[in-house]
């Protein structure tokens, strides 16, 4: 191989792992970016600190709902389209954001809006791994995963740094346009340099009760975690939420084992190496 197609293949390599890292990196950022501005979000629309908490938690519970949902619909119809479609879901929920919330004067239209940028923060995130396996080569996979997986932690551990300094400065506002630009930026790079994904088929046979039930039930496990604390263990709706996430993970469980195509085939539980790396 010449030193230029070194060069070339060099070159394509980093803006392939700079644009699923994008990716990695401002859904682990919006994660956490909020939590700095709630009281200054709280105070803009006269609203309790339990209140304003939603605009955090409707993300987080979208994401972790919708991410493993995701997953299997990318296998199914190609990673690039799951990709670039969940970049442009972000960045249109990230301008919602801040401009919408004003416009109708709501705190609701903020949460909703965040739930539709959660949409495709978990379109993104779901697939960066398995991006990596799919069209990094063999010899570079180890240190694209080290580069993608850190820039996601880095985001979730900068996320409160720049969320203060924007809302201090600018206005809390800018803690979603920030992303703005951004997407804009990683969608024209992903559509250059991300490959061309065949698809396997179509989204007829798609498990939909199976990502009923573990949408619903992770999303409800995820609520108990955050908000049980808050709310009290022995509330009737955490009691309540508690009972939902057996009934619908449990059921989960059992759908899986029993459908043809399920959104999660369980039996990889049975490789040792497989169960007791996911559990750590």
């Amino acid at each position: 191989m010449s030193d230029v197609e070194k060069s070339t293949d060099n070159t394509g390599f980093l803006l392939l792992v700079v644009s699923i890292s994008l990716a990695t990196f401002m859904a682990g950022l919006d994660g956490t970016i909020v939590n700095i501005a709630l009281p200054t979000i709280s105070q803009a629309f006269n609203v309790s600190s339990t209140t304003v908490s939603w605009v955090a938690t409707a993300y987080l519970l979208v994401m972790a709902g919708c991410v493993l949902v995701f997953g299997k619909i990318s296998d199914i119809i190609g990673f690039k389209r799951v990709f670039l479609s969940g970049f442009i879901i972000f960045t249109l929920g990230s301008f919602a954001c801040g401009t919408l919330p004003d416009m109708f004067n709501s705190l609701n239209v903020l949460v909703g809006s965040r739930m539709v940028q959660a949409v495709g923060g978990a379109m993104m995130t779901a697939i960066a791994p398995a991006m990596v396996t799919a069209f990094i080569p063999m010899e570079k996979k180890g240190s694209a995963m080290g580069i993608v997986m850190t820039l996601a932690a880095l985001g979730t551990a900068l996320g409160p740094t720049i969320g203060g300094f924007l809302t201090q400065y600018l206005s809390w506002h800018w803690i979603f346009f920030i992303n703005v630009p951004v997407g804009i930026v990683a969608v024209v790079l992903g559509a250059k340099v991300i490959p061309a994904s065949i698809s396997k088929g179509t989204l007829d046979g798609f498990d939909r009760a199976g990502a009923i039930l573990v949408f619903t039930g992770l999303a409800s496990l995820l609520f108990v975690v955050s908000e049980g604390d808050t709310m009290g263990w022995t509330s009737p709706i955490i009691l309540g939420l508690t009972l939902l996430v057996l009934v619908t993970l449990g059921w989960f469980v059992v759908h899986e084992l029993r459908t043809n195509d399920p959104l999660l085939d369980l039996r990889l539980f049975k490789n040792k190496n497989f169960l007791f790396l996911n559990l750590l």
